[in-house]
């Protein structure tokens, strides 16, 4: 079985030409399909990290999050300047501490992660990511999905800020017989401070060859940071769900814990991200 699934090669098996089309209208974070419950509260979503509950209002744009210390209500308003990768933002700053949250939905699926910089360690935080009911999933062939991917990077001994990147997914829909064969990486990665300004970019990352969980699920994998070396830097893991009429759309979160490649310091990266079918072949 293959270890990890770099850029290069799977960019060789996408099609040209051939893009991804929002079926909700472009690269909105609240956007998709009226007030998402989040989980705690709805089938096919799920909690990581402290938090247990992560609801999206679309009739206020704002998000509700539960079971962090020091935020008040837990109600996030929007803050565009800190958005990324096509993820809104949304800042809450009304206890001791400051929070942000990246947030997208699609109205099939949706991402979100959630964390501050207030402490000398990571502190505290999660994710979200979940579809809006069950999809089915073809029986056969071949599919690869692109989209976006955003992050919060929290630093150890205090501070925080943002990554985004692309990234891209392959599936075998016929192998292996009961678990079908999921590889991924995300590429065009770049870190930036926390209002927004660019630090630099940052390794891709790639993720072990994975396959299906129960519930249209992708069974939760390692993630490695790949350096230009060619050595691991910060690892951690990736898993998500599908989403969408044939699970067209794929959502899901990223952690990683590790050096990080632009500072001396380590630092903790919990990133989302939305994909959109780019290719099928049966």
């Amino acid at each position: 079985m293959k270890s990890v699934w770099t850029a290069g090669t799977l960019a060789a098996a996408l099609l040209a030409g051939c893009t991804a089309t929002d079926p909700n209208g472009g690269s909105g974070g609240g956007g998709g399909g009226g007030t998402i419950t989040g989980c705690g509260t709805q089938a096919n979503t799920y909690c990581n990290g402290e938090v247990n509950r992560f609801r999206y209002d679309a009739a206020t744009d704002t998000i509700s999050i539960n079971n962090l210390p020091f935020d008040l209500s837990g109600t996030y308003t929007r803050q565009a300047s800190l958005d990324r990768g096509g993820f809104r933002a949304y800042l809450n700053s009304a206890g001791f501490n400051n929070y942000v949250a990246l947030y997208r939905d699609t109205g099939n699926v949706s991402a979100g992660v959630v964390g501050t910089g207030d402490y000398l360690n990571y502190g505290y935080g999660g994710s979200i990511f979940g579809n809006n009911g069950t999809t089915s999933l073809p029986g056969s062939g071949q599919a690869t999905y692109v989209g976006d991917y955003a992050g919060i990077r929290v630093y150890e001994g205090g501070g925080i800020g943002f990554s985004q990147g692309d990234m891209t997914l392959a599936i075998d829909f016929d192998d292996f017989d009961t678990t079908g064969a999921i590889d991924s990486y995300v590429d065009n990665r770049v870190a930036y401070d926390q209002n927004g300004s660019v630090i630099g970019a940052l390794p891709d990352i790639s993720m072990v060859t994975t396959g299906f969980d129960t519930g249209n699920r992708i069974k939760q994998t390692t993630a490695v940071e790949v350096l230009p070396s060619g050595s691991a830097g910060a690892t951690g893991t990736m898993e998500g769900i599908f989403g969408g009429t044939n699970g067209t759309e794929i959502a899901g979160v990223i952690v990683l814990t590790g050096p990080d490649a632009l500072s001396t310091v380590d630092v903790q990266e919990t990133g989302a991200f939305v994909l959109l079918r780019n290719t099928y072949t049966p």
